[in-house]
């Protein structure tokens, strides 16, 4: 003999929340989604194409960079942030100095470092 099973909960819904509040709440518009804070976007050719083409692991030293002369890049694999973009973390080292940047792509073959939305930017 089957014994049919009720099953009920209840949750707490301020008397201001209105339906509207629920789907504001749970619907993001597109526009409302900030853009990141871009610390360096005024990369040479050759290391838009260096982030773009590169596998995890690969370094190549750029004589001239946004982070000062002979700036090894190290770069990490290549993944989907949750804004849609192709990014990936990159290691510069300078001369006494590593500095780690994520770099997302923000065209076809043009990359920018944003500013990690996790943990803040050292601007060095």
């Amino acid at each position: 003999m089957m014994m049919p099973i009720f099953i009920s909960s209840c949750a707490y819904v301020p008397e201001e929340w209105s339906l509207e509040d629920s789907l504001a709440f749970f619907t993001e518009k597109e526009e409302e989604i900030a853009e990141p804070v871009v610390i360096h976007s005024d990369f040479s050719p050759e290391i838009n194409n260096f982030l773009s083409t590169s596998k995890e692991g690969d370094n190549q030293l750029f004589i001239t960079s946004p982070w000062g002369e002979d700036a090894l890049i190290t770069v990490e694999k290549l993944y989907f942030s949750a804004s849609g973009r192709t990014c990936r973390n990159i290691t510069i080292t300078l001369e006494h100095t590593h500095i780690k940047n994520l770099a997302c792509q923000a065209g076809k073959q043009r990359w920018v470092v944003i500013r990690p939305v996790t943990k803040p930017h050292q601007v060095k």
